[in-house]
């Protein structure tokens, strides 16, 4: 699949915090990241593609838009549920205010079935929440998956001909510096089309708060986020996986004091990593 496309890439977009997740992470808190729940309706979906569509500075023949589902499962949702979602969104589809959809989902709910459905109703890209390739630490977690869950996932959504994204998360309970590593080099070895790579956060309301607090948590620090960074960077740069987040995106949610409570928390670490690299 050809992973580089000249357009600008405008992404719409919408939260639905844990809906359709089966289970409830320990480093997760979506509802503090994203307290303004999108109903699941035409009219909200309307008005955010509106909002967005008319303030967008790029002319459209020279962007390519899709809306996005993100803060749960979307594949876990009701099966009649997502049809409709899906369904709601087709008039901008034909309208060419949006060129396709994009969800993240979990590597072990998805479904073959689904997955022609999906293509039939311009889902272009599907994200998966991999986090870590070590199965202990997944455990730590309780993700509920495995490893090879998402090297299956990866594997069925590029049969699909779906670009496809993966999920990184540094400093883990439990993970090491070498195991972080090696999850970079199982993405690769995957070669998606994407990876977002988040350093953990101590979020406010979670249990890994309380780990934190009780001492059986230590994050990870500036120096040592800004070097594993740096490290998964240049392998995925190596590889032409682009990479499109480095770190939760900085609004004034997660600026918030009271949101994150201990670790590597910097608005440009990306900057600082990409800085080390050229030396």
């Amino acid at each position: 699949m050809e992973k580089q496309n000249k357009k600008r890439h405008l992404i719409i977009p919408i939260f639905l915090p844990f809906v359709g997740c089966k289970n409830h992470c320990i480093y997760c808190n979506q509802r503090l990241l994203h307290p303004e729940n999108t109903e699941l309706s035409e009219t909200a979906f309307d008005n955010i593609i509106m909002e967005y569509t008319n303030t967008c500075r790029w002319k459209r023949e020279d962007t390519d838009i899709e809306v996005a589902f993100y803060g749960g499962s979307f594949t876990g949702i009701e099966r009649k549920m997502q049809i409709e979602v899906l369904d709601y969104l087709q008039k901008h589809i034909r309208d060419h205010k949006i060129d396709g959809i994009r969800f993240s989902t979990r590597p072990d709910m998805i479904d073959a079935d689904l997955l022609k459905i999906y293509r039939e109703m311009a889902v272009k890209t599907i994200e998966i929440g991999a986090q870590s390739f070590n199965d202990s630490v997944l455990q730590s977690l309780k993700r509920g998956h495995s490893a090879q869950d998402t090297r299956d996932s990866i594997t069925l959504l590029k049969s699909y001909e779906f670009r496809t994204s993966i999920h990184l998360m540094f400093g883990l309970p439990g993970s090491t510096i070498e195991d972080d590593k090696e999850s970079i080099e199982e993405t690769i070895r995957l070669s998606p089309d994407y990876v977002r790579i988040h350093p953990t956060l101590v979020l406010k309301g979670t249990e890994l708060e309380r780990l934190y607090r009780e001492g059986r948590y230590k994050p990870l620090e500036i120096y040592e986020a800004v070097e594993i960074i740096r490290y998964a960077l240049k392998g995925f740069e190596d590889a032409d996986i682009k990479v499109i987040r480095v770190g939760l995106h900085n609004d004034e949610y997660l600026a918030n004091p009271d949101t994150v409570v201990a670790g590597p928390f910097h608005p440009s670490l990306r900057t600082l990593a990409e800085q080390k690299n050229r030396g």
